[in-house]
């Protein structure tokens, strides 16, 4: 009867392991030359503050800068009809309703006349939705919250992370020891679908979970109304799209290290900056419902003066994969936004901390 016992309990931990799947995925190469390009001057704005920002979102009349961690409002919020200053959304702290850390999922959204956002921690566990609207009408300490996720970590740690249907949808986090660069969990049975890291790292399992992150990360967005995402790695020279079931509809690829297996985990030196001097991808993604905007860097080409990192090179994709337009920017953009009502691109300089704008009226179609 004991060894009864022990072979149903083997197999119901077999029947509740999580699903594991492999991605199968078509490559498309596009270079640098595919694209039509265009150098663009930007105009620097006056917001009368000496506020150092890091972040930032835009969409209709609405800009919202996040500031840095000296600071103790986490967002400003200004009016793009005259750059009037709006009020601030939460502050830092560790006391009841303060943020240690908050992250924004998705951008600026706008439900009939109400703007709202989308923000997460994942070391506190949440995920929850602002009422920007009311709670910069209300000017309270605490936003307003229209909704409020509990996010158990340990199970499902992430860098970023949505909500879809009854489902939360993520990427790789910084302890995840599932060895998963995107995970989906039915958040009633949580049930947990992992895709595995891709590309392949040789002898990955010789990497602690941390540094496989920083290899992995980048940024992850979804569309603003559609349940499409977007996977950025700044190592690998390469932009994955997916679709709400986390199976890849498209792949662009330049150069050669986004292959399976071009790195052998094994040969990087951990102790050193060898995994920033890897990064040959994209940093500072930032979507629409119509375009994709995406920096790209080599950071190895940047420190022996190859690039110029003062000059930003940002692709312009549709959500097709297409290649719509190479903008050259004469600043380092660190965080950008694209407003698509006024056909302007806000942009974040954080070595020269400033605000910028580039009018794209007559560059994208």
């Amino acid at each position: 009867m004991k060894y009864l016992s022990t072979i149903l309990l083997f197999l119901i931990l077999i029947a509740c392991q999580d699903q594991v799947e492999d991605q199968e995925y078509n490559e498309t190469k596009i270079t640098l030359p595919d694209f039509e390009s265009v150098k663009l001057g930007g105009k620097i704005i006056n917001l009368n503050s000496s506020v150092q920002f890091f972040d930032i979102n835009t969409i209709d009349t609405l800009l919202l800068l996040g500031t840095s961690s000296k600071h103790k409002e986490y967002f400003k919020a200004y009016s793009l009809n005259n750059y009037d200053y709006l009020g601030s959304i939460g502050t830092r702290g560790e006391a009841p309703g303060q943020w240690k850390f908050a992250r924004v999922e998705g951008g600026l959204m706008k439900d009939d006349e109400h703007f709202s956002i989308w923000i997460s921690d994942d070391l506190a566990g949440y995920l929850k939705k602002i009422n920007l609207s009311k709670s910069l009408t209300d000017k309270a300490n605490t936003p307003t919250y229209s909704e409020h996720i509990n996010v158990n970590s340990n199970l499902f740690p992430f860098n970023s992370v949505y909500k879809v249907d009854n489902y939360l949808i993520g990427d790789t986090g910084y302890e995840d020891e599932s060895y998963s660069r995107f995970k989906k969990m039915n958040m009633e049975t949580n049930d947990i679908k992992h895709v595995p890291f891709f590309p392949k790292l040789k002898n990955f399992q010789s990497l602690p979970s941390p540094v496989l992150y920083s290899i992995y990360v980048g940024a992850f967005e979804k569309h603003p109304n559609k349940n499409l995402f977007v996977s950025t790695p700044s190592t690998f020279n390469r932009i994955d799209f997916l679709d709400d079931n986390l199976d890849v509809y498209k792949t662009i690829v330049d150069g050669e290290n986004w292959k399976d297996n071009y790195y052998d985990a094994k040969e990087i030196d951990i102790a050193s900056d060898q995994t920033y001097e890897m990064q040959d991808g994209h940093f500072s993604t930032s979507v629409t419902k119509n375009y994709i905007f995406t920096r790209y860097r080599n950071i190895s080409k940047e420190l022996d003066g190859r690039q110029n990192k003062e000059e930003a090179m940002i692709k312009v994709f549709d959500w097709e994969g297409n290649p719509i337009k190479l903008l050259y920017l004469d600043c380092d953009a660190f965080t950008f936004s694209y407003n698509e009502m006024l056909k302007t691109l806000f942009v974040v300089d954080i070595e020269n901390e400033q605000i910028l704008t580039y009018d794209l009226n007559g560059v994208l179609p």
